[in-house]
């Protein structure tokens, strides 16, 4: 059996920090989007579950209409949330440090496609 990284620790991270401090962390798939900008439908879907495959958080349907979904860490799931929160914060300090780095690589990058681009023009 290989071992595989657990999914998007990110993502475990923003929906642990916003849990609510008295243990009621349950979360509903609308509110999980409103709070991770950027994330599109199907990947928040395959992003949960994996999350719930892997153990860290639980599913609960409830049969309403519309049929209401709800999110929850497990034990294991909270037993990250140390770590990740350590982790948050270092990516808050170099946010700007991380940007510079994309930037600079998406230039890079876009300068070695146009010199490809026009060698092979040339030939």
């Amino acid at each position: 059996m290989v071992m595989q990284p657990v999914p998007s620790i990110t993502h475990l991270y923003i929906f642990g920090m916003n849990s609510r401090p008295c243990g009621d962390g349950t979360k509903r798939f609308s509110e999980l989007r409103r709070m991770i900008e950027g994330i599109s439908q199907r990947m928040l879907t395959l992003t949960l579950k994996g999350l719930e495959r892997d153990g860290l958080i639980t599913r609960t349907m409830y049969p309403t209409i519309p049929p209401r979904v709800e999110y929850e860490l497990t034990k294991l799931g909270r037993s990250l949330l140390i770590p990740i929160t350590g982790l948050g914060a270092w990516a808050a300090q170099n946010r700007e440090k991380i940007q510079a780095a994309r930037d600079k690589y998406d230039v890079q990058t876009s300068k070695r496609r146009m010199t490809v681009s026009s060698d092979a023009l040339k030939s």
